[in-house]
């Protein structure tokens, strides 16, 4: 089978416009050129609709999905790259809710101390290596002597 022709997209009839000079009008031109289609508008509705209500709902659906579709990602990336582009730190590492205190339903937001944070979890991680060591299986571990008991003689509790 013959591979299949494309269609000639570049009319070699067709000849740019000359400039004319400043100050200067340009004659008429005798030739008829062939008129290209205009170019489609900036705002222009997909399926040669000229307005929203002029689409079938399949259409409709489709066109609002894509305008949907096109918001998400724009939210989707701005919510990324928001703290890279202003150099701030996002709102979610930097603000946590406290319990309420003006009353039902209200939070005061608490400014979140994050080295703070980051020396409580140090050392939590630090005791539970301790105890994983000395003591695992046991109920109550005594750092001191490093060595663990349970509660109960008939065993461990938990």
């Amino acid at each position: 089978m013959p591979p299949r022709k494309r269609p000639n997209v570049i009319t070699p009839n067709v000849k740019a416009p000359v400039p004319t000079p400043i100050g200067t009008t340009a004659a008429p031109s005798s030739s008829a050129a062939p008129t290209t289609a205009p170019a489609p508008a900036a705002n222009a509705l997909p399926f040669g609709a000229k307005s929203v209500s002029e689409m079938s709902t399949p259409q409709k659906g489709a066109y609002f999905l894509s305008k949907l579709t096109r918001f998400s990602l724009l939210g989707f990336a701005l919510w990324q790259f928001w703290p890279k582009l202003t150099g701030s730190e996002p709102w979610w590492q930097a603000v946590e809710m406290a319990a309420p205190s003006a009353g039902f339903g209200r939070y005061e937001p608490v400014v979140a101390d994050l080295a703070k944070r980051r020396r409580i979890e140090d050392a939590f991680e630090w005791s539970w290596g301790a105890y994983e060591d000395n003591a695992f299986g046991a109920d109550e571990y005594n750092p001191l002597s490093r060595t663990g008991h349970n509660i109960s003689s008939a065993g461990g509790v938990g």
